[in-house]
């Protein structure tokens, strides 16, 4: 496969950034998609955990970074959506990472993918309850409303670069697009269609994460018909920042190899 054509395509869509160009052949893609309040800006340093024949993507919500001036996003389907969209072009075998908002959004990317007849290879998820196991009681409250509020709720959750907790003037300017992304969150609902996804489902959690218990993140292996593991790492709700190096690991472990992805391409050639 040529990868010249596909790197343009991805760098003319402001959803999907590729974090490392390298010239190709590609063997396989990750797609990183951030946690409420977040950028692509988040997943700088993973390319580094990553063969240069992966493609790593992030996704870059509308509100933030480069895309500051553009109003954010108001319900998962408008992520949801564009996102598929943006991955259109791609032509590679796929593995998809999500941090809490992320993880809900990567069910869903991935179970779209999958009804368009391009199912990925894999699921990781860190820091959600599982789709259809919403935390008991769970409400984002006065943050949702009160600037106050959202402001102490990032200083005692976290998620925000400790640069911008420090500038009020800065905090002031992304409080839309973090309070669009809980409100995504808060709204959000599974349906009462029995969906399982058809690749496997990694899930890490944090020991002391007080936004998601036990219960509700075991629940993501009710959401695969594939094999599921669970993996609880030491810290909060950002854990997985703290265990890099452990985590990419993890992803890596479902990337295919070149040869994997050489010998799909010549089937599907021949089919």
């Amino acid at each position: 496969m040529n990868s010249a054509p596909q790197r343009a395509a991805y760098f003319s869509r402001p959803w999907v950034w590729d974090l490392r160009p390298t010239p190709g052949p590609h063997s396989a893609a990750l797609l990183l998609l951030p946690h409420g309040g977040g950028s692509a800006h988040a997943f700088t340093e993973w390319p580094a955990h990553f063969p240069d024949d992966v493609t790593v993507l992030a996704a870059q919500y509308p509100g933030r970074g480069s895309r500051f001036g553009e109003p954010p996003a108001r319900t998962m389907e408008e992520l949801r959506d564009a996102l598929v969209e943006a991955l259109d072009a791609l032509d590679l075998p796929l593995v998809i990472f999500g941090n809490s908002l992320g993880a809900l959004l990567g069910f869903e990317v991935a179970w779209h993918l999958e009804q368009a007849g391009r199912p990925p290879a894999a699921l990781c998820v860190s820091g959600a309850w599982a789709p259809h196991a919403r935390e008991p009681g769970a409400t984002y409250g006065d943050a949702l409303w009160s600037d106050t509020a959202l402001v102490d709720w990032l200083h005692e959750y976290g998620g925000m670069p400790a640069e911008v907790l420090a500038d009020p003037d800065l905090l002031t300017l992304v409080l839309d697009a973090v309070r669009a992304d809980l409100t995504i969150v808060e709204n959000y609902r599974f349906g009462p269609a029995p969906r399982r996804l058809a690749c496997p489902i990694t899930v890490l959690g944090g020991t002391e994460d007080r936004l998601v218990s036990e219960p509700t993140l075991r629940a993501w292996t009710e959401r695969t018909r594939r094999d599921a593991e669970v993996h609880l790492l030491p810290g909060d709700h950002f854990h997985f920042a703290d265990h890099l190096p452990y985590v990419t690991a993890l992803v890596r472990a479902h990337l295919p190899t070149p040869a994997d992805a050489s010998g799909k391409r010549a089937e599907h050639d021949r089919t």
